[in-house]
């Protein structure tokens, strides 16, 4: 039996919302999957759900997750007390425990994290302190490429004393675990133009290039950063590795919109998220585009 657990993410925003539109979306699922949402148990649930088509979801009520053991597909509702950043923490040792479960999280503020106690910067944060696990990734999958991130959220300053040799073969090795890509990889420099021969930064001469040297069969570059994402690229690369956030996201958000999935790689189990945030400004408003939670879902399902 496969196990959904879906983490609906900040009370304030609109990840409940977008997840109820996106099963909403689904619905019905096969008969082999449980699917769990963590909620607030002092939201509103109904009220959101008579917003949406007149499906007959059939949530029914856990008060643990033992429960699953004895229970049959469909879809289940854990009200929680505790703070949405527990949830991730809960969740996720579930999945570490529990073969053939699988986390999708709704979206959750980075200033939300830190009010309920976490010194964590983001999911990813969460996640390598509820399974111990160091070496995280943020992957993007997208239809027209894909981006792994080799640094997270951390300031620009910090990015070229973070990214060394041993950084750049661990991202490689967990990449290969979990990825099959039938095309090269592409490196991005970090300087403008690529340095430049030097002109402009020396990390593609001292770090980049020997890295791609070693690993020439699987890697080009690296590649200029201001022309890498042209159209005329997507179908070269099985993915593009960025040097930082921004490089790969901008490009990435700018492209598929809502239509993109987050993974994170370097977990012994699956976690799929949306690729935007809490958009506290249109919460409670109907009016969230749940495209991103539906293709995450989607992919929990036919994972």
């Amino acid at each position: 039996m496969k196990k959904i657990l879906v983490t609906t993410g900040d009370v304030n925003g609109i990840g409940l919302e977008i997840t109820l539109k996106a099963i909403n979306s689904l619905f019905p699922f096969n008969n082999k999957t449980q699917l769990i949402l963590f909620y607030n148990s002092s939201q509103p649930f109904f009220h959101n759900q008579t917003q949406l088509e007149n499906k007959n979801f059939n949530f029914t009520y856990l008060n643990s997750l033992n429960e699953l053991d004895q229970a049959k597909p469909g879809l289940y509702l854990l009200p929680q007390k505790t703070s949405s950043s527990q949830w991730v923490i809960d969740a996720s040792r579930f999945c570490l425990e529990n073969k053939n479960s699988h986390l999708v999280t709704g979206p959750l503020s980075k200033t939300t994290i830190q009010k309920d106690g976490f010194s964590s910067i983001g999911h990813t944060g969460l996640l390598s302190l509820s399974t111990g696990i160091k070496n995280l990734w943020m992957y993007f999958l997208g239809h027209s490429f894909n981006v792994l991130l080799l640094t997270g959220h951390i300031p620009l300053k910090e990015v070229s004393q973070t990214i060394s040799l041993e950084l750049l073969e661990s991202s490689l090795q967990v990449f290969l675990s979990q990825i099959k890509p039938t095309k090269p990889i592409g490196l991005l420099g970090l300087n403008p133009h690529s340095g430049d021969q030097g002109l402009i930064g020396l990390e593609e001469k001292n770090l980049l290039l020997s890295f791609i040297n070693k690993n020439s069969s699987l890697i080009q570059g690296p590649l200029v950063p201001d022309v890498a994402f042209s159209k005329s690229n997507w179908s070269k690369y099985s993915c593009y590795f960025c040097t930082y956030h921004d490089q790969g996201l901008i490009p990435f958000k700018l492209v598929h919109h809502f239509s993109g999935v987050h993974i994170t790689l370097g977990l012994p189990f699956l976690r799929a998220s949306v690729d935007h945030g809490v958009a506290f400004d249109i919460a409670d408003q109907n009016i969230a585009n749940p495209s991103s939670m539906i293709e995450a879902l989607k992919f929990a399902i036919n994972y």
